[in-house]
């Protein structure tokens, strides 16, 4: 549900109290809340380009470099979209501060010169492996093997989200609101199995500062931000705070799963 997919009915095990339990508390919160899942927008803030023009050609090995920057970019909670290379666009590009390409040697020169045109553009172009050969150095940072330190530290001015690595965010956008989506997936490991044996171990005080980066909001007021879980039984309102274009605020815990939403002066 957090990452705008169908919820997994068919590993419910119904003949389980608890994990019965379980699926019908998610279930009836996502109908409760329905008006926050869909219709939504990405509000992601970077772009992570999958190489399909390589395994087209026979050449799996950037898929590799692919899913070890997506999971660089999920333990630092870094906002981000995956987008095909056949999908590249000037206007797709524009709507992102950052683009990291795992290896362009399969792109056409046209789609290179996209690459190019948006590092001139004062943007964050990150590139694994051989850069383009007309390349220049003007905004694009360039690297023979992937570097995690290198590249989390090269993403400047984005939202930053305190939380250990065990929670996973995502960020979507509707008319008057920002909806964070938070999943904890920290348990204690057990030899056991079943919805009994699940033990999730709750992340605390997780410390957002959200970039207002959509520019049809730059220059709205937050009105409210509200923590709701099917994990608990009452919603909670949460203090934050605006500061120009960002608003920050803390999330005081997540057992499992929880949504922020961030309501906009229309």
């Amino acid at each position: 549900l957090a990452n705008q997919g169908p919820g997994m009915g068919l590993y419910c095990t119904w003949n389980d109290a608890i994990g019965r339990k379980a699926f019908l508390d998610y279930f009836r919160f996502a109908e409760k809340y329905e008006e926050y899942y869909h219709p939504v927008e990405s509000y992601s803030e970077v772009a992570l380009v999958f190489p399909r023009h390589a395994l087209q050609s026979g050449d799996d090995e950037p898929v590799e470099t692919f899913r070890q920057l997506g999971q660089t970019l999920l333990d630092a909670h870094i906002l981000f979209d995956v987008v095909s290379d056949e999908k590249l666009s000037d206007q797709r590009l524009a709507e992102y501060d950052a683009v990291i390409v795992a290896d362009p040697k399969v792109l056409s020169r046209e789609q290179c010169t996209m690459l190019e045109e948006y590092a001139h553009n004062t943007r964050s172009l990150i590139v694994i492996g051989d850069p383009p050969a007309t390349a220049s150095d003007d905004g694009m940072l360039t690297m023979p093997t992937l570097d995690r330190a290198a590249i989390i530290g090269s993403l400047k001015g984005l939202s930053e989200i305190d939380a250990p690595w065990t929670v996973r965010v995502n960020a979507f956008a509707q008319p008057g609101r920002i909806i964070l989506h938070f999943v904890n997936y920290n348990r204690a490991e057990t030899d056991e199995g079943g919805p009994a044996n699940e033990n999730p171990i709750g992340a605390s005080d997780i410390n957002v500062n959200l970039r207002l980066h959509i520019t049809a909001i730059r220059e709205t007021k937050v009105t409210s931000v509200r923590l709701l879980s099917p994990d608990v039984p009452q919603d909670a309102e949460l203090s934050w705070e605006q500061v120009e274009n960002s608003v920050r605020f803390r999330v005081p815990s997540v057992l499992v799963y929880g949504v922020v939403v961030i309501e906009l002066e229309r």
